[in-house]
Order: C-alpha cells, then sequence, then structure tokens
C-alpha cells in the first residue's frame, strides 16, 4: 500500500514539475543586438529584424506568447540581463565566463567567427602570424577570450559596436578586425568596407553554437530550453536560407568559388574572379542565358555556404568520400594532374626515396586510396590547408606534400618560397575536379549538365590553351584518346566487353542492314569511343524499346542507345545527349503543309510512345489528338487508311524511313516551335562509372567528329522518275495501242516527280540546318572548318593570301541582361546585314557561336586589306541599331590571324585570331589587332 502510495506520488511530483516547466510566462522581455547583421539588428523602418527575431517570433507563435524585443549594443544586452531589465538575450556565443555566470541553451543555429584582413596585407599562412597586428573586437563579445587562446599575447582594441570599429578599419586605424561569416550590408559605407575588406581575404577563428541566456533563473531557464526543443529543424533550415543566401539580383545564380588555386580559379587583387574554371563558367553562362555571381571564399567555407543554402552551386572541386550527403556532383567538369613536392635541400630522389616516408596529403583529395594502393609502404597524413602543410614539412613532420602541378608554382611564387621546394615528377597522379550542387536540387543540376555538355570540346580548348601549358591540359588530349584516371582505367578494365543494346528498325540512328550487321549512329558513335577509350564493345539487337530498356533493368545489356530523358526510368542512369535531332512531320502531299506545330491544332497526329514529345504535344497542339504507335512504319500505314492527319518523327528517321519505301504521296517537312530532341545513353544503375567515361567519350566528338557522322548518314541524292528520252523510248516501242496508258504513265511520273522535288527540297533544307546557324542562317563552325580548309589548299598551289577576323561583340551581354534574349536575338540578326555588306561575296561571314562571329576573306594581296574589312566593320558598328526596343550602340573586339604567316592549319590560324581577338577584349575593346609575327 505505502509503496503505491509512493508511486502515485512520485507520477504527480512529475506531472507537476513537467507542467511548471511548459508553464511559460505570457510575456517575455528578449534582449537581442541592435548590430549583428543578418542574426539580429533593427532595420531602416526602425524594427527588430534577423534570423534570431523570427526564431523567438516562432516560439511565441508555437507557446502563445508576447514577445518585445529589446535592442542594444553587445555589452548594454548583457548589462540589462543581468539587472533584469529583460528576461532572456535572445543569442550569444558560449564562453567559460558566460556559462558560470549564465544559465545557457543551444537553439540550433550555427555561425562562423572569423577575422577579416586588409586587402593588401601580405597573405597569412595561419592564424600565429597575425601576431603583429592589432586586431578590432567588439568589447565582451566572445571573439575576445577566443582570440587571447589562440594567439598569446594578442594585441586587441575595443569597440563598443561595429559602426565605429568599422568606421575605423576605414580610416586605415585597423588592417584586422572580427566580424562573422559576411560584412553586413546594413552598413552605410557597405560597399567600400567589403571592396578593402573582401570575403577571400577572411580568416576562420571557429565554428559558433548561439546559446540563449537566462541569468539566475532556472525555472525560466527549464520553461525556455523546453520551447525551444519543439522548433522543427526544417523551419531553422528556412530561416538559414532566408538570412545566410547572399542577396544578388533576381534570376542570378551565385557560384562560390574556392580561392587560392590560379590557374583553375583565383580572385585578383581587384577582387575579380579569374582562371579556367571562371571562364568554363562564364561560357556555361552564355551558353544557358543565366546571369551568374562569383563568391570567393575558402573550400570549406564554400562547402559549409552550400550547405546552408547561401550559394547555389560551387563552380569546381575535388570531392572524395568525405563529401556532405546532401551535396551532390553536379558535372566532371576537368581533371587536373598532381606531383610530389619537396625541400630542395633533400637533394634528387630515387624512386625507393620514398620508403617508410610521411607525405601529406589535402583532405579533400580525390585520390588518397590511390596513393595508398599504389604506395603502400609510405605513409599519408591528411591536412586541411596548404598553410598548415607547409608547416608541417618546415617542421619535419612530413617528407613533402602531394599538389596540383599546375597550381603550385603559382602559389609558391606568390609565397615566395618558389627556390624552397622542387618535384619528384615519377609520382604523377590524376584527380577530378567537379561542379557542386545540393542533392534536392535536381532542375539545376540538370541545367548544370545540359550547359557544359552543349559546349564544343573546340570552346573548351581555346579556354584551356589561355590557362595552361600542354603538360597540364586536358581537353586537348580528347582527340585522340580520353584521358581516364587510375580508378576508371582499373573499372573499365575489370569491365570488358560493355554489352550496348540498340533497336534493329530505327533507322538512322540504330538498324540492322540487309546483311545483318547492326549499324547506324549510335554504333558509330560508340566505335568512334571505343577506340578512343581503348575499350571493346559487344553489340546486342532487340525488337523495340521496351525490351531493350527491360533488358537494361535486368542487367542482360549494360547501356542502350537511343533514349530519352523521361521521368519513369529513374532506375537508369543517363549520360550526356550524344546526337540532338529535330522534328518533322510526315503527311500527304495532297494536304496542306505543316512547318509549325501550332498548324496541327484539331488535328490526329501518329507519335512513336516511346518519345518523351507524347507529353509536350499534348500542351503544345490545341485539343490534341495524339495516337501513340510502336514505330514509323505503323504511323505511316495509319496515314495511308486516313485514321490520322500526320505522322511526327526525327529529321532522320523520318528521311530515311520515306527514302527506304519509296512513298511517292507523302512529303517530309521540318517542324519549327517545338524543342529538339536529345538523344542519350541509358546506363544500368549500378554503373555510374560508365557514365562520366561516356560523357568524356561524347565530348571528345567535337564539331568535326559529329559533322562526319552527319555527312556519312544524309549526304545523299535523290534520283527517282523516267525522263523524256526514256518515255520516247516506251511509245516506240508499244506503240498507239498503249498510247492511253503510256499518257497515264507520264501524269504518274509527272506526279513522282513533283514528289521528288519536294523532298528533296526537305532534305536539302536538312543539310542547310547542319551546315548553318538557325539564328542567322550564317555558315556554322563546321561549314566554316570546311571551306578554310579548302581555300588552304588553293592558296598554298597558288600562294596567296587569305585572313581569319575572329569578332566578338563589346557589350551584347549587357544588351541580353537589360533588353532579354528576343532583343538579342534581334541585334544579332541586324549585325549579319552589317558584317555581309563589309566583305566581298567571294568570302565568308559565320557565325561561330553566341556573339561570336568569323569573317574568311580569301585572295588578299596585303595584310592591309583585312585591316581595311576590321575598320569598316567597328565603323559601322559606331551608327546606331535601330530595333523593337529603341536605338542601341555595340563594339566590337577583332582579332586577326594571316595566312601564311600565322600558321598553315586551319586550327592554327582559328586559334591565333581567337587569342588576339581576347587581346583587344583584354585591353581597349572596340579595336582589331595584328599578331607580332606578322608585323
Amino acid at each position: 500500500m505505502k509503496q503505491g502510495f509512493s508511486t502515485l506520488l512520485s507520477l504527480l511530483l512529475l506531472f507537476a514539475l513537467t507542467r511548471a516547466q511548459a508553464a511559460l510566462p505570457s510575456s517575455l522581455k528578449i534582449a537581442i543586438s541592435d548590430n549583428t547583421y543578418p542574426y539580429m539588428f533593427i532595420n531602416q523602418q526602425g524594427q527588430p529584424d534577423g534570423l534570431v527575431v523570427d526564431y523567438w517570433q516562432q516560439i511565441a507563435k508555437q507557446q502563445n506568447l508576447n514577445i518585445e524585443f529589446i535592442a542594444a549594443n553587445w555589452p548594454t544586452t548583457l548589462e540589462m540581463l543581468e539587472l533584469g531589465k529583460v528576461d532572456i538575450h535572445g543569442a550569444l556565443a558560449s564562453t567559460p565566463e558566460r556559462e558560470q555566470r549564465y544559465q545557457m541553451a543551444k537553439i540550433g543555429v550555427n555561425i562562423y567567427n572569423n577575422i577579416f584582413i586588409q586587402r593588401d596585407m601580405p597573405h597569412f599562412k595561419n592564424i600565429y602570424e597575425l601576431k603583429p597586428l592589432t586586431i578590432g573586437v567588439i568589447e565582451r563579445s566572445s571573439q575576445v577570450s577566443l582570440l587571447k587562446k589562440l594567439i598569446p599575447n594578442v594585441s586587441l582594441v575595443y569597440y563598443s559596436d561595429t559602426k565605429t570599429m568599422y568606421d575605423a578599419a576605414l580610416r586605415g586605424e585597423l588592417f584586422a578586425f572580427t566580424a562573422l561569416d559576411a560584412l553586413p550590408s546594413t552598413y552605410p559605407n557597405f560597399k567600400q568596407l567589403n571592396a578593402l575588406f573582401p570575403l577571400h581575404k577572411k580568416m576562420p577563428i571557429a565554428q559558433i553554437d548561439l546559446n540563449f541566456a537566462v541569468y539566475k533563473n532556472p525555472t525560466l531557464y527549464q520553461q525556455i530550453k523546453h520551447a525551444t526543443e519543439q522548433v522543427d529543424d526544417g523551419y531553422i533550415q528556412q530561416l538559414e536560407h532566408r538570412w545566410l543566401s547572399l542577396k544578388v539580383k533576381q534570376d542570378s545564380l551565385l557560384l562560390g568559388v574556392p580561392v587560392n588555386n590560379p590557374p583553375f580559379m583565383h580572385i585578383t587583387p581587384e577582387g575579380e574572379a579569374k582562371g579556367l574554371i571562371i571562364e568554363l563558367w562564364q561560357a556555361w553562362a552564355k551558353e544557358m542565358g543565366v546571369k551568374i555571381s562569383f563568391v570567393p571564399d575558402s573550400s570549406a567555407s564554400s562547402v559549409r555556404s552550400l550547405e546552408q543554402g547561401r550559394i547555389d552551386a560551387i563552380v569546381a572541386m575535388p570531392v572524395n568520400e568525405f563529401l556532405p550527403e546532401t551535396i551532390d556532383k553536379a558535372y566532371h567538369l576537368y581533371n587536373f594532374y598532381s606531383t610530389l613536392y619537396y625541400p630542395k635541400s633533400r637533394g634528387k630522389l630515387e624512386p625507393d626515396s620514398l620508403k617508410n616516408q610521411t607525405i601529406a596529403v589535402f583532405a579533400n583529395a580525390p585520390y588518397i586510396n590511390e596513393l595508398k594502393e599504389k604506395y603502400p609502404q609510405t605513409n599519408f597524413k591528411l591536412y586541411s590547408s596548404l598553410a598548415d602543410t607547409l608547416t608541417a614539412v618546415s617542421q619535419q613532420e612530413v617528407f613533402g606534400f602531394i599538389g596540383s602541378s599546375a597550381v603550385m608554382p603559382v602559389r609558391f611564387q606568390q609565397l615566395n618560397e618558389l627556390e624552397t621546394y622542387t618535384s619528384f615528377d615519377d609520382i604523377r597522379i590524376e584527380g577530378a575536379l567537379y561542379s557542386l550542387a545540393l542533392a534536392e536540387n535536381k532542375a539545376l543540376i540538370d541545367k548544370i549538365k545540359q550547359g557544359f555538355s552543349s559546349l564544343s570540346l573546340t570552346q573548351l580548348e581555346a579556354i584551356e590553351q589561355r590557362w595552361l601549358g600542354e603538360p597540364e591540359r586536358y581537353f586537348s588530349k580528347f582527340r585522340d584518346k580520353i584521358p581516364l584516371t587510375a580508378i576508371e582505367r582499373d573499372w573499365l578494365e575489370a569491365h570488358q566487353p560493355i554489352r550496348l543494346g540498340i533497336v534493329k528498325d530505327w533507322p538512322p540512328l540504330e538498324f540492322v542492314d540487309k546483311a545483318g550487321k547492326a549499324t547506324g549512329i549510335t554504333v558509330d558513335i560508340i566505335n568512334i569511343i571505343a577506340k578512343r577509350l581503348d575499350a571493346k564493345f559487344e553489340v546486342k539487337v532487340f525488337d523495340n524499346f521496351a525490351d531493350l530498356k527491360q533488358a537494361l533493368r535486368q542487367q542482360q545489356v549494360d547501356l542502350a542507345g537511343g533514349l530519352a530523358n523521361r521521368a519513369d526510368d529513374k532506375e537508369i542512369l543517363l549520360t550526356d545527349s550524344y546526337w540532338s535531332s529535330q522534328w518533322a512531320v510526315i503527311n500527304s502531299v495532297a494536304s496542306a503543309n505543316y512547318t509549325n506545330i501550332a498548324q496541327l491544332n484539331n488535328k490526329k497526329v501518329a507519335v512513336y510512345k516511346d518519345y518523351a514529345l507524347t507529353s509536350e504535344l499534348q500542351t503544345s497542339i490545341a485539343k490534341a489528338n495524339i495516337v501513340q504507335t510502336e514505330s514509323i512504319k505503323q504511323g505511316v500505314n495509319l496515314l495511308q487508311q486516313g485514321e490520322v492527319d500526320a505522322v511526327i518523327d526525327t529529321v532522320e528517321a523520318s528521311g530515311q524511313f520515306l527514302r527506304d519505301t519509296g512513298y511517292v504521296n507523302l512529303q517530309v517537312q521540318v517542324l519549327e516551335g517545338i524543342s529538339h530532341d536529345p538523344t542519350l545513353f541509358g546506363i544500368r544503375a549500378d554503373y555510374q562509372p560508365l557514365v562520366t567515361m561516356l560523357n568524356k567519350g561524347i565530348r571528345s566528338l567535337g564539331d568535326e567528329g559529329e559533322s562526319q557522322i552527319y555527312k556519312k548518314w544524309f549526304d545523299f541524292q535523290i534520283n527517282q522518275g523516267m525522263d523524256a528520252s526514256q518515255i520516247t523510248r516506251l511509245i516506240l516501242q508499244f506503240g498507239g495501242a498503249a498510247l492511253l496508258i503510256i499518257i497515264f504513265f507520264v501524269f504518274w511520273n509527272m506526279s513522282l516527280r513533283k514528289e521528288v522535288s519536294l523532298r528533296s527540297q526537305a532534305e536539302e533544307k536538312m543539310r542547310f540546318m547542319a551546315t548553318h546557324d538557325d539564328l542567322t542562317q550564317l555558315p556554322n563552325r563546321s561549314l566554316l572548318k570546311e571551306r578554310l580548309e579548302q581555300a588552304l589548299l588553293q592558296h598554298a598551289r597558288h600562294n596567296e593570301m587569305l585572313a581569319l577576323l575572329f569578332i566578338d561583340l563589346d557589350g551584347f551581354k549587357d544588351i541580353n541582361d537589360k533588353y532579354g534574349h528576343d532583343v538579342g536575338d534581334e541585334l544579332l540578326e541586324n549585325l549579319v546585314t552589317i558584317l555581309q555588306s563589309a566583305v566581298r561575296k567571294s568570302d565568308t561571314v559565320s557565325r561561330f557561336g553566341g556573339d561570336e562571329f568569323v569573317l574568311l576573306l580569301t585572295g588578299l594581296l596585303h595584310r592591309n586589306d583585312a585591316a581595311i574589312v576590321a575598320e569598316k566593320v567597328l565603323q559601322q558598328l559606331e551608327n546606331e541599331i535601330v530595333l523593337s526596343v529603341g536605338s542601341i550602340t555595340i563594339g566590337a573586339s577583332i582579332g586577326i590571324a594571316i595566312y601564311p604567316d600565322d600558321g598553315t592549319q586551319s586550327d592554327k590560324l582559328l586559334k591565333v585570331a581567337d587569342n588576339l581577338m581576347y587581346r583587344v577584349k583584354q585591353q581597349e575593346k572596340n579595336q582589331y589587332c595584328f599578331s607580332k609575327m606578322g608585323n
């Protein structure tokens, strides 16, 4: 009985305690800092604002509380807490002194303490080297005790608030001060302060867990602690995304740039992002029509910012198994090469010199496991920064370190260590650089892949050549042999032969010819890739795509050709596009001409069932009646029977089918107003490494490879019908008795000729599309290259001179950003007239890509002839161009390469002209220039 009463009493006491903990006061006064942006501050309307304010307002809403924020500078907020003028402090860092004085608990928000260093100060390897500096701090802030602990005898100058400290920094009284992740944009002179103390010069001190604090009130502490535990982690993430994301223009993508990695990516003294990776992203932005802003920071801080949603992506980083699960590899952008660096004082090394030695490796290096496997008798130790690594080498804790052979010579020069270290080139290891994004942001990941896979190999090589010498280049190796890492090579060796599945009847993409051999565009591309990968592929043939994809899911084949990006294929991995097709419509010669998707409104249209186009047509065609078919043949049969009005298929498949079948009453027309169809390889779900390698292979094709394949499959002539002599012979042979039949045959032949003419026109249009730019109708890069090759042969025979003028518009991006891409396209169309009026009819005006044009001038008597054309272009561009939005002016940078002075090969001449254009772009703009070689 007593035991039962005791148990009951314990339960009642527990219940009473729980009630006491939950029963918060009806109102609370909360102390916050008035100038700790973006966590807590007073906004322009004079109201408390920030992440911490939103946090406590959420608790007030959950607990049905009335709260009042009392804002003051840091020292005053603590005084108010101790004097009882407020109930709690809303957010502050924990220090040993504060933990003894107050009752504190974490609220689930992390921030970082940093020291911001003036931009003109030398590079400091670590925090200990800051000791000679006087560092500005806020009195009674957590940074005071932290700095005293980290830097013994540190010199500190105290300020009552951040504004006073920032003012002192702008006056030149401070060269370093403490702050949180970023400088507050609410500071009146933020732009000047941010320029003088840029983000990339900050030095992290420590992570801070924000706490609330109560002074000598255990009951209230328990009640508040209980309330904070009810706040959902998802809500805190929303707050961090809202307040910690950097503010930029609308529709602008924020890209984190890990600094101090020249020539890949670095920050100039003026704070501008430069480097090979930066230029690749700028080309991506131009291709996709996206605004981008670069956010320079350390690698670790960039990853943290991405996790918190402060940036959208990281331009490029090496990754390994330590990458957070919330971050995904968006695109394999580049490969870099690393070697061993060690002090010259150690003398010359031999291959066995590294046995039982300890070598430093950067913690985010992608090849750590490969090193351990390759050098089992060597110890490897991880370091998070170059500063720590160099300190370890100088203190002989490690023998040397593995570093990028492109980056380290530049970094040694910056650190005045160029004469201290040398390299051991017997060790050369390859690593990958990936663009990173949040794993949940699938749309952005797809956009990143789409943009980079759209850049031609020629574009990529041109960018690479501006930043790296031959041994370190990556893209230039694709022409002959696709570069693979050691891990990729081992994987490929272990998984050969690779089984490719295709369908048997989808010409010209993939089919079985009359001899029973698998052939088509897909097979040709795989054969090129197989040769460059030094890999073996086996082809397996399937009746239809349904069977092919089922075999891929069941791992009966390793990859499948001819797939589209469909939402229902989640268990299949997809490569970049290896072929892009425009859509065409097949219909009766006697019916209307369909050249635009809108003309098919209210029509019955047959489409192959496996095309992703089917769903798009439902929205593109008003009152769409889509009939899904098993094949193009079934669709055409329905058309012949009058059950559908038209059949939609790719230009390639439609043209090939009518050529093979010889239907004389049908026509093929290119269909506008609908997106092109990218064709991809599908890969079995457990073969992720194969995706990366095939993407490299697809990139290696380049414009020239694609052009050769196109010519093979689409360079055709149609010869149908009968000529006059054949008909005359028939009449003489059969006589007048068969005259009526012959007359009928003549009319049939005339109809056939009409059909042949229509089909030839469609085929001619397809050939034109392959060699001309869609927007301007000018020759594209492929046709320019072809004409240039022919001109070089002719000019070599006759000892003549020709010139290439590489033109890039100055200010085109600003017009695009201001008025939109439609106006940009309108400007490019107007530019065609200007360029064509500046040259002869025998010359070639081509669109090289984006806002770049190339003029091919043949049969020149003197290099000055090219200068006259350049001056004519620049002079005409001085006049206003009238567009739909008004009149604008634009300039151009022109690089001029001369044959034979600057080279005798087409690639060499294009490269010289491009580099000269870039030189003008970097200097004066709106000018032209020749190479010194020709002067």
